[in-house]
């Protein structure tokens, strides 16, 4: 079976996972991203980011429920989107985008 970071293995995508929970720690966040195999390089946004993040897509980019999904074409298109998405579909999302 092949695991989610094989699977999201795309020569042209970088993977960013953005914790925007300002308490969350770099050390936990590091053992939940090994823990699930994700291929993410892994952050933890600061106040500034998280304004700015919440200025241009609107407050609800910082609710992790939502499961916000950013990208960045290599046109510099930003696209926003959230809910939950396979590797499958994230991978056929970085495709279209440009890949």
């Amino acid at each position: 079976m092949e695991t989610t970071s094989e699977t999201m293995k795309v020569d042209y995508a970088v993977w960013i996972g953005l914790d925007v929970e300002l308490s969350e720690s770099a050390a936990n966040l590091a053992k939940y991203a090994d823990l699930n195999d994700f291929p993410f390089s892994y952050a933890v946004s600061n106040v500034e980011l998280s304004r700015a993040l919440a200025a241009e897509f609107g407050d609800g980019v910082l609710s992790p429920p939502n499961v916000n999904v950013i990208v960045v074409s290599p046109d510099g298109t930003v696209q926003h989107m959230t809910g939950q998405h396979s590797a499958d579909e994230l991978v056929a999302i970085a495709t279209s985008a440009g890949g």
